[in-house]
């Protein structure tokens, strides 16, 4: 390959260390697939509740609540026997889990999108003549990640706004209008298939997005293919679907994101668990079941990735490099760590065992790929790409107040999650108030 395929490294010097830019790279890529996995996940999971729904009926344990109220030809006039104010016996309440997430996504996909943009300039900073000609090379599918964005975005906010709010109040209409009519405000009202139909085209984009990036960021890594690709089509509509890692790096990806969804529904089963308990559970189940099950899928996926991967690259995994074959190891035992500990906290119904330990246990695997991340791309570059030929001045007169409003930014956030509580959504008093029960 010709030399000046790849072009010039930026002559102005780094404000900062290297070893800095790196560190950075990393923890705000981890800070990034944190929220972008609770995004995608949790949208992914929203709709598997809707068709779950769909495809059991409405014989759920969810629909207790009006089965037992009442015996059958038996009006049943007790007070005793109502649901309480607030209460939302529905059919089943995976159709309150699709609204509930719904609720959060137009949260989740800003966060994604500020909390990317920190470690996509430090892939700008640190290896610009590659990623910006894999870039130009993906010219047309990745101006069309803007255009697949903000749709996806208009299409988050459509269903959070007309599908539904937290735990929508049509929903708690339902619980009274299906005692007498047996017909369901939600599906009138609220249009839950119009914005069923929606989430579906939101995520799909989203996924489109996600795979245009593998194929852009897979691309930046091999400058071999470079020529071939811009002389195939010069007009830039091209991808790097002939690369043997790019569908398992993709679905790795995936798997990981459907994994974080159900730790975001555990986490709003923990914040409602003490006065909504019913619900609570049935979140807990879900979202516990959807974390084991796509975290033993990554296995396979992983394995598959793995093998895919030209096998100088494979051999650094498996002792060639000491701290990416330790980090691969901690990644698999904490997957099964995690997995272990799921099913001991779904048998024990401990909500907290869940939210704190398998959360934090996952954390650490997420944190430990994204180095391993970081140690293929420097392994795919090596024979291109020498940070010694970086020309540091450190900016000692800024870079203090840039670390100190980083953290203070991450910080922020934390407090933003907990203060307008992204996780616990509307507490069944507040739904009250904005529906009045037909009178019986």
């Amino acid at each position: 390959m010709a030399p000046n395929l790849i072009p010039a490294l930026d002559p102005n010097p780094l404000p900062a260390p290297y070893w800095v830019f790196k560190l950075l790279l990393v923890l705000t890529f981890f800070l990034h697939i944190l929220a972008m996995n609770s995004m995608l996940g949790g949208a992914v999971l929203a709709l598997a509740a809707k068709w779950g729904l769909k495809s059991r009926g409405v014989k759920e344990s969810g629909s207790r609540g009006v089965q037992e109220s009442r015996s059958p030809g038996v009006e049943n006039t007790s007070s005793a026997s109502r649901p309480p104010l607030g209460y939302s016996p529905i059919p089943d309440h995976r159709n309150r889990l699709f609204f509930d997430v719904a609720h959060k996504l137009p949260s989740l996909l800003p966060a994604t999108i500020t909390l990317g943009i920190a470690p996509l300039l430090f892939v700008q900073v640190l290896y610009g003549q590659f990623f910006y000609t894999s870039s130009i090379l993906l010219a047309w599918p990745w101006f069309l990640v803007l255009v697949f964005l903000t749709l996806a975005y208009y299409g988050f906010y459509y269903v959070s706004f007309t599908g539904g709010t937290g735990t929508p109040a049509c929903a708690v209409a339902d619980a009274y209008l299906a005692q007498g009519t047996g017909r369901s405000a939600c599906a009138t009202e609220k249009r839950p298939g119009r914005a069923e139909g929606i989430l579906l085209a939101s995520v799909l984009l989203i996924f489109a997005i996600g795979f245009i990036y593998s194929n852009n960021l897979t691309l930046s890594q091999m400058p071999s293919r470079w020529r071939a690709k811009y002389f195939a089509d010069p007009a830039g509509w091209n991808l790097n679907l002939s690369e043997p890692t790019l569908v398992p790096r993709f679905l790795h990806f995936f798997t990981a994101a459907v994994a974080v969804g159900g730790l975001l529904l555990i986490l709003i089963a923990w914040s409602k668990w003490q006065w909504d308990a019913e619900y609570a559970r049935a979140a807990f189940r879900f979202g516990g079941k959807a974390f084991m099950y796509a975290t033993m899928a990554q296995f396979v996926v992983g394995f598959w990735f793995v093998l895919s991967l030209p096998r100088d690259m494979r051999m650094l995994f498996f002792g060639e490099n000491t701290l990416a074959t330790l980090l691969l190891l901690v990644g698999i035992a904490g997957g099964i760590g995690a997995i272990y500990l799921m099913a001991e906290a779904l048998r024990r119904e401990s909500v907290r065992l869940a939210a704190c330990y398998v959360t934090g246990l996952t954390g650490v695997v997420i944190l430990s790929m994204s180095v391993m991340r970081d140690l293929l791309r420097d392994a795919y570059l090596k024979t291109d790409f020498q940070p010694q030929q970086f020309v540091v001045k450190t900016q000692w007169s800024v870079f203090p107040l840039f670390l100190v409003l980083f953290v203070a930014g991450v910080i922020l956030w934390f407090v933003m999650l907990k203060r307008y509580g992204l996780f616990a959504g509307a507490r069944p008093a507040d739904q009250a108030r904005s529906v009045s029960p037909p009178s019986e």
